[in-house]
């Protein structure tokens, strides 16, 4: 989940990246990220070349799955959540509006396929010349790969598993029910 604080920055990321043409670097990622070790999913994932470039020591790992089962995913939760949304103005709805702008043309169902492939596809080029720092991995193989990957040991505890779809439709639900005012959810689809 995006630190609300952050959102400004993020925009500004977004359109140095798509309307200047110009790659953030360490410093300016720094502003953003400087007390992460990590960073997942949206929108950090919209900025692989810089990332990749501001921290090349970075281990990268690239979630990957069925293009039919994420376009689905997405299109039911982060695309219908946005057409639903009642985030008030302010940063954040500004960034997610950036998001949506700038991933796929405002327009989820037709271009979300082309950014799927982009992505995945820019991220194993970026990744090609460091394959001890690079893992593509699907959560269906559970934590075997993923902690050979980190240098971690295999927890005792099973792989968890989360119907991220089912949490979202509830929280809507729930928004809904109190005229519009958006309830905390922990889910990050």
């Amino acid at each position: 989940m995006v630190n609300p604080e952050h959102a400004t920055q993020w925009i500004n990321a977004f359109e140095a990246k798509f309307d200047q043409g110009k790659l953030w670097g360490q410093e300016e990622w720094g502003r953003i990220l400087g007390d992460y070790s990590a960073v997942t999913d949206i929108p950090p994932a919209a900025f692989p070349e810089e990332l990749i470039k501001a921290y090349p020591s970075a281990k990268v790992i690239l979630t990957i799955r069925d293009e039919d089962t994420w376009f689905n995913s997405v299109n039911n939760t982060i695309w219908k959540g946005w057409k639903m949304d009642q985030t008030p103005p302010g940063p954040l709805r500004s960034m997610l509006e950036a998001l949506h702008k700038y991933l796929w043309r405002d327009d989820f169902e037709t271009y979300g396929r082309e950014y799927f492939r982009r992505q995945n596809d820019l991220v194993r080029k970026l990744m090609a010349d460091r394959p001890g720092d690079f893992l593509e991995y699907n959560i269906n193989q559970g934590w075997g790969p993923l902690c050979q990957f980190l240098g971690k040991e295999v927890p005792q505890e099973e792989f968890p598993r989360k119907d991220a779809w089912a949490q979202f439709k509830k929280d809507q639900e729930d928004k809904s029910a109190v005229d519009g005012v958006a309830a905390p959810s922990d889910v990050h689809a």
